[in-house]
């Protein structure tokens, strides 16, 4: 019989002897006390539990101020009138949440080799007043990035004190209770960083609760398993959800049963065998109480589509030609399926009301959505560049497809990160918002706007850093996908040299997510329209796959408008990504996946070879001579040059430039660049050094 199930014996057994209530003592320093609650009596976390647990239970508070765990630091909570009071109280259920003040340096630093043996003393002493008492000791309520000192040691010494924790539930057979992981993506809940409002001891409370009773809403799955949707194929899937702890849950599919025991903390797993393509398959998932069923599920390719709006840009508003073929294709009901998350509401110029508010704060940002089945209807609102790459991947493959869209208009890169990942690699992203120049100002200007009804100074936002990681990356519950096709840059495009940091930190934030070292990403560069600095940003991306490995460009450049960055023609773009997860992901080399790709430039009695690779049949889009070429010696500015094409190379030319040190393409935020390949995919934007011929 497990450890899980005899505790929940030894719950029952408690409360059968009549008329005895079970003692339940809240030991811990001010988070348990309620410290900065408006009437700590009645709001702290011991008096929400008492409401939870109901009259069976007498719940009571021993949470002391400032209290420390380790003897000679600060206020030793073993040294106060609050432990001496919990231990006549000879409790049945202890709960201790103490490590938060030793994470203070003046209270750590000369005490750390104490802090296990110390948190052993505290235990044996409530074991020795009541030996047949239960205690369960919690891992810290985190600490906010912004709270005083963070970056300078109390992060490091908050996971070391929180492996102690685990390693004194392991030496002393103390249940363990997570209180980190609820509040992982609430850090408003803390008013300063430290301490948790109402609504946050509330939660507090109710996990708790959960983990004193293992009752945790019954059988219950993420919001991603829905019918019709779409699991990945050919690798192990991991199918997980909650339900009461020791409850045994079985999965069936297909001619595969696997079961799992639930948690304390209610979590269970099973992990399902790789699965070839197929449809129309069940998903149940069942416990002895409960029983859920997803029909008409398939086994396919799943594809994240993210970014901002030219991903989001749907198929009903692309021109009548592209939007006829699109919409033909959805007319034949193919074997994709659309998972679209839609924001309840776009940051368009406008004060956003309390209710919109605080539906950030709760990460209610996308509306409840569910797998649908392609067709002209769900199509038209779904992004064209996905629909374009899923109609040339399905034509080509022959599998069923899943999308899922999670694309935000206006959504800058650092929102799309993980808060871990830029606490640890760009903490300076972390800084205050108002003013960090790393975040692009119109998105500073556009955040400040829709929060000017806002009344605490931690209020959400979905362009503030690692906030859409947490609405829509997070809940998709870690299945599996084939890659990913982002499609972003504008809002960051102030600013080339921190993209070109911050981007491979997207990248291996999402990886670890989806325990995937190679997860590839298909990006496609921003195009051309009149913004500032727009070539120096498209040259920083065309260099990004030589720096991340398997992640793969497509170019938009001669889709561009002068005037609006949601240029209306996206079948290309689309299929310019098909084509190189068809290389990539799919292993047909005979695709060509490439334009031209700029490799050198060498320098020849003042003229320029330029040469590329993926540059078979080198040509121009409209049969014009070539367009955009620019030189400039070491010391001035560029000059148009003259080119021409010689096979598949360039040579390039300018009067103004008889010694040229520097070649660039397509510079100009707007321009008509006009190089392809046989294949007709277009070349980048790119500035490189030249040689000087006979040197190394």
């Amino acid at each position: 019989m497990s450890k899980l199930i005899i505790t929940l014996i030894m719950i029952t057994s408690f409360t059968a002897v009549v008329g005895q209530r079970i003692k339940v003592a809240c030991v811990g320093n001010s988070v348990t006390y309620g410290y900065g609650l408006p009437n700590p009596a009645t709001d702290a976390y011991p008096a929400q539990l008492q409401k939870l647990l109901g009259d069976a239970f007498d719940v009571r508070n021993f949470g002391r101020n400032g209290a420390t765990l380790m003897h000679g630091s600060g206020t030793t909570y073993r040294l106060q009138n609050e432990c001496k009071r919990a231990l006549a109280f000879a409790p049945d259920y202890v709960v201790i949440d103490l490590g938060l003040n030793d994470v203070d340096p003046m209270n750590w630093a000369p005490n750390d080799t104490a802090f296990t043996r110390d948190y052993r003393e505290l235990i044996d002493a409530f074991r020795r007043v009541n030996p047949r008492c239960r205690i369960w000791i919690c891992h810290m309520t985190p600490i906010a990035y912004d709270y005083p000192n963070y970056f300078h040691g109390l992060r490091e010494r908050y996971a070391m004190i929180r492996q102690k924790i685990a390693d004194v539930a392991r030496e002393t057979g103390a249940s363990l209770i997570d209180l980190r992981e609820p509040f992982r993506h609430r850090l408003d809940l803390l008013f300063d960083g430290l301490h948790l409002n109402a609504e946050g001891t509330r939660l507090l409370a109710a996990t708790i609760g959960g983990a004193l009773t293992g009752r945790h809403g019954g059988l219950r799955m993420p919001a991603m398993y829905t019918d019709h949707m779409v699991l990945q194929r050919d690798r192990p899937i991991k199918i997980e959800g909650t339900a009461d702890a020791g409850e045994t849950v079985t999965v069936r599919i297909a001619d595969r049963t696997h079961s799992a025991q639930a948690a304390a903390d209610g979590r269970w797993l099973v992990t399902l065998d790789a699965m070839p393509a197929a449809t129309g398959l069940t998903l149940e998932v069942a416990t002895s109480k409960r029983k859920l069923r997803f029909d008409d599920v398939a086994v396919g390719d799943v594809w994240l589509c993210s970014g901002q709006s030219n991903m989001a840009y749907p198929t009903d508003s692309v021109v009548p030609a592209e939007r006829a073929v699109l919409r033909a294709f959805a007319k034949t009901l193919p074997a994709v399926r659309l998972f679209l998350m839609q924001p309840s509401r776009i940051p368009f110029a406008e004060e956003w009301e309390a209710p919109m508010l605080d539906s950030l704060n709760r990460l209610e940002y996308f509306l409840p959505t569910r797998w649908e089945q392609c067709n002209e209807s769900t199509a038209g609102h779904f992004s064209a560049i996905a629909m374009a790459f899923a109609k040339r991947i399905q034509e080509t493959e022959n599998v069923p497809i899943g999308l899922i869209l999670n694309a935000v208009d206006g959504s800058p890169l650092e929102t799309w990160i993980d808060r871990e990942t830029l606490e640890v690699d760009g903490p300076e992203m972390l800084s205050d918002f108002a003013s960090n120049v790393l975040i692009h100002p119109w998105v500073r200007s556009r955040t400040a706007f829709n929060l000017r009804r806002a009344t605490s100074n931690r209020q959400r936002h979905p362009y503030a850093p690692t906030y859409l990681f947490e609405t829509g990356v997070w809940p998709l519950a870690q299945l599996p996908v084939r890659g990913v096709l982002w499609y972003q840059g504008e809002s960051n495009a102030h600013d080339a040299a921190g993209y070109a940091r911050f981007f491979p930190l997207l990248v291996s934030s999402w990886r670890r997510y989806f325990s995937d070292a190679t997860l590839p990403f298909y990006f496609v560069q921003i195009s051309t329209t009149d913004k500032p600095d727009w070539g120096r940003f498209r040259d920083m991306q065309r260099r990004l796959p030589e720096r991340v490995p398997a992640c793969y460009m497509a170019i938009s450049s001669d889709r561009g408008d002068s005037i609006d960055i949601h240029f209306p023609h996206k079948i290309d773009v689309g299929e310019r990504l098909a084509r190189q997860a068809l290389y990539h992901s799919y292993g047909h080399t005979d695709v060509i996946a490439d334009g031209p790709i700029v490799e050198r430039a060498v320098q020849h009695d003042g003229r320029v070879t330029i040469y590329f690779r993926s540059a078979s049949g080198l040509i121009t889009s409209d049969r014009q001579p070539v367009r955009t070429v620019e030189l400039a010696d070491a010391e001035g500015p560029f000059y148009p040059a003259t080119a021409e094409i010689i096979g598949d190379r360039l040579s390039a030319y300018s009067p103004h430039v008889p010694r040229p040190h520097r070649v660039r393409y397509g510079w100009a935020s707007f321009n008509r660049a006009n190089l392809t390949n046989g294949a007709g995919l277009p070349a980048s934007t790119f500035s490189v050094d030249v040689e000087q011929e006979g040197k190394p």
